[in-house]
């Protein structure tokens, strides 16, 4: 059968016309020599200008990728084959040499409430970036979030900004009832002393400690706002890299990114370059892409790169769609607070 099938190929090269005449189409003689050796089939050299002339080339390919045996290698050899520059086969693995364009294109733009390209482009920026905007903190949850250390760091803030400022007249006009209670147990002297003890008492009021944070430790107030809604936002990116990078992940493989530079008589340009190992995906990719020969004219050749065919593929509705979550993660928040507190 073999045999028979590349005979049916020798005549089709030496006189096309007739052949094609005979079976009705360049596709209707694949079809018939696969069906009768895909062992001949698979010997086809896709990259013949004769299959990218008559629009059958991503056909060839499609077909000898789902008849192979291993279809890593096979994709090996398309790389070879068809010269796609921005593949690198190194050992047993296929690394893709990207930009930072190529990785962002990847990406759904303009979609939903959320533009998942520019949320990918926020992420690789160098650049500051305000994910949130929330200020509107609770000083309770604040405080709240504080671990031992910086409660204790707090307190000691407290003791040496109140003691011997707050008057016996003040507290009564306003009437903060933990702190007249204090004034009393102290025999009712002018000014309160505050110290380590009563200041915890005074924390886990929150009457007083409203009445305190916005009457005397104003800049304390502000300065634990700013750590929190720092923090905030640092907890935030963190999560939006986090699935920002699964999903490159989960697309074409794992990467690495480093950072160049390139000079001319201008200026310097910056950029990013990622090596993406495609291994375990790039099959998945291809049978993909291939499949849907019936509608693209162009051969692979026509694209010469793993970029272009990539868009091409991209096109068909397979770009990623961010879900980018609605709050930071508090114990993440919590963490970072700590971290870098700042009163």
């Amino acid at each position: 059968m073999k045999q028979n099938a590349i005979k049916v190929l020798e005549r089709f090269y030496a006189d096309p016309d007739n052949v094609i005449r005979f079976f009705g189409g360049v596709k209707e003689i694949l079809e018939y020599v696969n069906k009768m050796s895909p062992e001949a089939f698979n010997e086809i050299d896709s990259s013949s200008d004769i299959w990218y002339d008559n629009e059958v080339q991503d056909y060839i390919l499609f077909n000898q990728l789902r008849n192979s045996n291993n279809k890593l290698e096979y994709i090996k050899n398309i790389i070879k084959r068809h010269t796609l520059n921005d593949l690198k086969i190194e050992g047993d693995r296929i690394i893709y040499d990207a930009d930072t364009t190529d990785i962002l294109n990847l990406f759904e733009k303009g979609r939903r409430n959320t533009d998942s390209r520019y949320v990918a482009e926020l992420v690789f920026s160098e650049d500051y970036h305000e994910w949130t905007t929330f200020y509107d903190y609770d000083l309770e949850e604040i405080i709240g979030a504080l671990n031992k250390d910086n409660l204790k760091l707090l307190k000691q803030i407290m003791v040496k900004t109140l003691n011997g400022v707050l008057s016996r007249e003040e507290i009564e006009e306003n009437n903060i009832d933990l702190l007249l209670e204090i004034f009393e147990t102290q025999g009712n002297p002018d000014v309160l002393e505050v110290d380590m003890e009563n200041v915890s008492d005074m924390l886990d009021d929150r009457e007083t400690t409203k009445f305190l944070f916005d009457n005397y430790l104003d800049d304390t107030s502000n300065n634990l706002e700013n750590s929190y809604g720092n923090a905030y936002n640092t907890a935030v990116e963190d999560k939006i890299t986090e699935i920002v990078y699964s999903e490159i992940q989960e697309m074409l493989g794992d990467f690495t990114i480093a950072d160049f530079s390139i000079k001319d008589s201008h200026k310097v340009i910056h950029g990013k370059n990622f090596k993406v190992d495609v291994t375990p995906n790039i099959v998945d990719i291809f049978m993909s892409y291939l499949s849907d020969y019936d509608n693209r004219w162009r051969g692979i050749d026509y694209y010469g790169s793993f970029v272009n065919i990539m868009n091409e593929w991209l096109e068909d509705g397979n770009r990623i769609d961010l879900n980018i979550p609605d709050y930071a993660d508090s114990d993440d928040v919590e963490k970072y607070f700590n971290e870098y507190l700042d009163i």
